[in-house]
């Protein structure tokens, strides 16, 4: 007997336009090619649902390549492939979904840019706001510690030696 839950859920998925997942697929996500209704706003007169790319993905040493439409982006491509690849937001501000373009860099542009540009001119983008436009991008997922440590590492080491510099201070104090 299926639980409630479950039921609930699985109605939900079929609603969604989903495929339900083969068992031996385990959880994994299938989504058509192109189900992204609609390119974002910022992208809409650069992106072409009709147009289709391969893009080769990487997750945990594990290469997948997928087909994609331009109106999905990278983090929606990374479901279909993975069976939960790091994300959070999915609007480009918690660098969660963060990924390192490895190949093709020139075919895949940007909704929101959500990092620096210190991490955008080292191939960092955020998966979820990356969209494809042409052959031969290769992404490597799973980039958030690195991408976090480069983007805001550094105010955590300033704050952490202030806050150790003051802890002296008071301790001097009490002698």
């Amino acid at each position: 007997m299926m639980r409630p839950v479950l039921a609930l859920l699985s109605v939900a998925v079929l609603a969604s336009g989903l495929r339900a997942p083969s068992p031996a697929a385990g959880v994994r996500r299938s989504l058509s090619v192109g189900a992204a209704a609609e390119a974002p706003m910022e992208l809409r007169d650069k992106l072409d649902a009709t147009r289709t790319h391969e893009v080769k993905l990487t997750l945990n040493g594990k290469t997948e390549t997928i087909t994609v439409s331009e109106t999905e982006n990278m983090l929606e491509a990374a479901e279909r492939a993975f069976m939960d690849p790091p994300h959070s937001c999915r609007n480009g501000v918690c660098t969660t979904c963060a990924a390192r373009v490895t190949a093709g860099r020139d075919n895949l542009i940007m909704a929101v840019h959500g990092l620096g540009e210190e991490q955008i001119a080292n191939n960092f983008v955020l998966s979820c706001q990356s969209h494809i436009v042409g052959p031969g991008v290769e992404l490597e997922l799973g980039m958030y510690d690195t991408v976090y440590e480069a983007q805001y590492g550094q105010y955590e080491r300033v704050e952490a030696a202030s806050q150790e510099e003051t802890q002296k201070k008071n301790t001097w104090k009490l002698f």
